[in-house]
């Protein structure tokens, strides 16, 4: 199995356990976490499909995959930039691509 399929399988999981979560809380909740759910509900739309493959490489996949959950790290990291959330997929791509590049180089 490639990498690419690997990293779907997992981000299905992952997702599927989100939702489970989320469906467990109260509106106020969810409506305090509409910044955490629009992003993993993004990154995973993104992650998930055809466009992986064409824009990221093997080596990019398999680094999101050493964490036991892409999106959640993901989450973490822009957590830590604070910046602004982008929801175009050539842009968030570029910042997967870029937090890749920097941590690859330290």
């Amino acid at each position: 199995m490639d990498v690419y399929n690997k990293l779907s399988l997992k981000i299905d999981a992952e997702i599927e356990d989100f939702r489970k979560e989320t469906e467990s809380q109260h509106p106020k909740e969810i409506y305090e976490a509409w910044y955490r759910i629009g992003f993993y509900e993004e990154y995973y739309e993104m992650l998930a499909c055809d466009f992986t493959e064409e824009n990221f490489s093997e080596d990019e996949v398999a680094w999101l995959l050493k964490n036991d959950k892409p999106l959640g790290f993901l989450y973490g990291v822009w957590l830590d930039c604070d910046g602004a959330f982008d929801h175009s997929w050539d842009a968030m791509a570029d910042w997967i691509h870029l937090i890749y590049s920097e941590r690859e180089d330290a």
